[in-house]
Formats: C-alpha cells, structure tokens, sequence
C-alpha cells in the first residue's frame, strides 16, 4: 500500500487527504492543530519520513506590490527536512 503525505492541512489539504485516505493510508502535518478520523495528523518530520508520496497545499507566497503570479524571485528555499532518501524544501 502508498503511504502519501500532505503539507498543510487546510480548506483544500485536508479534503484531498481524506478523498486519498479512502484507498491509501494518509499522513498530514499543518501549522494549526488539526483533527481528521482518516487522516493521521502528525509531525512534518514523519510525515515525510514515512510517506512514498508527498503533496504540498499551503498557501502560494505574492510580493504585494506586484502580485507576480510566480515570485520565484523572491524565494529563499530552507532545507526543512531531510532523511536517508528525501529532502524537502519550503520557500
């Protein structure tokens, strides 16, 4: 069976986690406390660690100024998480 991982849990995150949890088992991780009875919310380190798949829903950043529909330069990526086979950045 797929272990899949979803990265923010919110209006969108947490539906499509539920809808996959109904055929593979589902790890989440959000900012804010969140409860789910299909979905196994947990820390972002074992959400990665222990998933084969990973989606990322969390809000996309703008310059307020611009409100460039892709800011990729304004991104400075940090290494959050890294295990033996993954690594995961966040802008």
């Amino acid at each position: 069976m797929k272990n899949i991982g979803f990265i923010g849990l919110g209006k969108l995150g947490l539906d499509c986690a539920e809808v996959f949890a109904e055929k593979y088992r589902v790890r989440g991780y959000d900012i804010y406390p969140r409860q789910s009875d299909s979905v196994e919310v947990c820390s972002i380190q074992e959400t990665v660690e222990k998933s084969d798949w990973i989606f990322i829903a969390v809000p996309t950043p703008h310059e307020r100024v611009t409100m460039d529909p892709c800011p990729a330069h304004t991104w400075n990526p940090k290494i959050l998480v890294t295990t033996q086979s993954k690594m995961l950045f966040v802008t």
